[in-house]
Order: C-alpha cells, then structure tokens, then sequence
C-alpha cells in the first residue's frame, strides 16, 4: 500500500517528514510521487491530476457473472 512504502522512506530518512501524492489503485501500477522533508508542500500540485488507465481486453472470454 501506499502508506507501507510511506514506512519505508520514513525509516530510509530517519523518520524525516515524508508524503505521497496520492494512493494507487489495488489492481494498478504506475507512479507514486513522494515527497520528503519541505518538498512535501509541493505534493498538491500532483492531487487533482489526470490518472490515465491502460487495459486489454479479450472479446473472445465468455463468463456468466450470474448478475440480474
């Protein structure tokens, strides 16, 4: 999660101020802007950003979800 990886840095910097911009999603990967010590009043520019999602998807899977 994103908080475990805010952990991490924190015990890296020696619990110096640390933040991210934002959690991923679960089933995503991608970026996770982290920010230390003052930079992290930089962080906001990066929260009301666009998220872009790249998938594939297999027409040819048939499943019944069961769903009314």
């Amino acid at each position: 999660t994103s908080y475990e990886i805010v952990e991490k840095i924190k015990r890296v910097f020696w619990n110096e101020k640390v933040g991210h911009s934002g959690t991923l999603d679960p089933m995503a990967s991608g970026l996770l802007i982290i920010g230390i010590w003052k930079d992290t009043k930089l962080l906001w520019k990066f929260l009301g950003a666009d998220k872009e999602y790249e998938t594939t998807i297999d027409f040819s899977i048939y499943s019944d979800t069961w769903d009314l």
